[in-house]
């Protein structure tokens, strides 16, 4: 029996606070969705004995929906810290923090296996205080291996290509943002930078001197500087390959995904189309991950790995952008799809939507429309929306967390689209959007 755990802000928790941030604006709202996005999780379960683990319990209209597609696991009924209040620091705190006070479901010791979403300060303590096992490397192993540095160094090493340059120093920031800026803009990329957040685009050399002298005051007082430089690429589609290594260092490449984003933040993803993956093949790519795989099972590393790439309006592919060595967004639709073809032989695509929610709108509102409005994924059409996420959907209206002058709140809702045809899939989406009118709730 597995249980599932997870956060989704990996990277917070990986980076030393000895190294230069980069400034980033705090959202309240989006930190307290990323909070309950380990929900996502159960598109991982592999038997109804499974547990998942989340800091709030499940939505109780979402679970018996998936309930109806015979998708079925074991979850906490209260959050798992029950000692704590649901205030912002609980939503930002490091998952396996909370879970020591909740093991009531991980009974009888030594029957079930924490699968992490990431691996993360704590992980193994808290496995060992609990009494499950455990099947994954040491915490330092992980974050080197996450380290943009990491990728960039073995790039160089393996293939003496890289898209960007290592900087080291606010001075040598200076000096190549400038010789950057000659040819065009450029980003700025954290070592350790979560997804939508961690990269910075310099468009002008006052702009790179603004962010110079915020990181130069950090650099004085003592912290390290670390980040990627990078031209800022034509880039026609970002794509990303999944694979997994197992203890002995067996790779199996599980799946190839067409990434949408939205500037730098995920928006969903597709399985990469059949001309994209000959071109891929016939340029090597697919070599260079196994040989990426094989460097990363001789530093210590096994388990999941999403490897992120890009294709140039010009034909051209940059292989490795970074090496993410823990699970992805991307393996979620994977995990679905082959969840979606071993009960009833279809899969579909993933999607997120940003949204303004008026502030007496709840998720079982959204899930009553789609039934109504007849584009819910059921049996026996089996075509339509599956909703994946309904924390992430209505959190902030739940806790009140919208500023006073406002009436509406902050959500995030994943569903997958399951359709015979591209032109059937926007039907659905169009549809869906239709609804959001009806219920007043705005895409951002």
């Amino acid at each position: 029996m597995n249980a599932h755990v997870a956060n989704f802000n990996s990277e917070v928790f990986w980076k030393s606070n000895r190294l230069v941030s980069l400034p980033s604006m705090t959202d309240e709202q989006s930190d307290i969705i990323v909070g309950v996005m380990d929900e996502l999780q159960f598109v991982f379960i592999e038997s109804d004995e499974d547990v998942l683990l989340t800091r709030i319990p499940f939505n109780v209209h979402h679970k018996k929906y998936l309930s109806e597609l015979n998708i079925n696991f074991y979850n906490n009924s209260t959050q798992l810290a029950v000692s704590k209040d649901q205030d912002l620091s609980y939503f930002r705190e490091n998952i396996f923090e909370l879970i020591s006070e909740s093991n009531d479901l991980l009974e009888p010791k030594g029957q079930h296996e924490l699968i992490p979403f990431a691996v993360l300060p704590g992980s193994h303590q808290q496995a060992s205080k609990l009494g499950v096992k455990v099947d994954f490397p040491p915490l330092d192993i992980i974050i080197k291996v996450n380290s943009k540095a990491y990728s960039y160094r073995l790039m160089k090493r393996l293939f003496n290509e890289t898209s960007g340059y290592l900087i080291t120093s606010v001075d040598e920031l200076i000096a190549k943002g400038k010789e950057l800026l000659d040819k065009g803009s450029f980003l700025i990329k954290d070592t350790f930078g979560v997804s939508g957040k961690g990269n910075l685009k310099i468009e002008s050399e006052f702009f790179l001197g603004r962010i110079a002298k915020i990181l130069k005051k950090q650099e004085d007082a003592g912290r390290e500087v670390l980040f990627i430089v990078e031209p800022y690429l034509d880039k026609d589609f970002d794509f990303c390959c999944q694979f997994f290594i197992d203890k002995k260092g067996k790779v199996e490449i599980l799946a190839t995904h067409q990434l949408n984003n939205d500037g730098f933040s995920f928006s969903g993803c597709e399985t990469i189309d059949s001309a994209a993956h000959k071109k891929l093949v016939d340029i090597g790519y697919f070599e260079k991950m196994h040989l990426i795989a094989n460097e990363l099972f001789k530093e210590g590393y096994h388990g999941d790995v999403c490897i992120d790439s890009l294709f140039l309006k010009d034909g051209n592919v940059v292989p490795v952008l970074e090496i993410n060595a823990r699970k992805s967004m991307s393996l979620i639709n994977y995990s679905l799809n082959r969840l979606l073809q071993k009960k009833f032989d279809k899969s579909g695509v993933l999607f997120s939507k940003s949204l303004s929610i008026p502030k007496n709108i709840r998720f079982s509102d959204l899930l009553d429309g789609l039934r109504s409005e007849q584009i819910l994924y059921l049996k026996p059409n089996l075509e339509g929306i599956i909703p994946l996420s309904a924390n992430s959907f209505e959190i902030n209206g739940v806790l009140g967390m919208m500023p006073s002058n406002k009436e509406s709140y902050k959500g995030l809702f994943y569903f997958s689209v399951v359709a015979e045809s591209s032109q059937r899939r926007n039907h659905y989406l169009d549809r869906l959007s239709n609804l959001f009118e009806k219920l007043l709730i705005k895409e951002l």
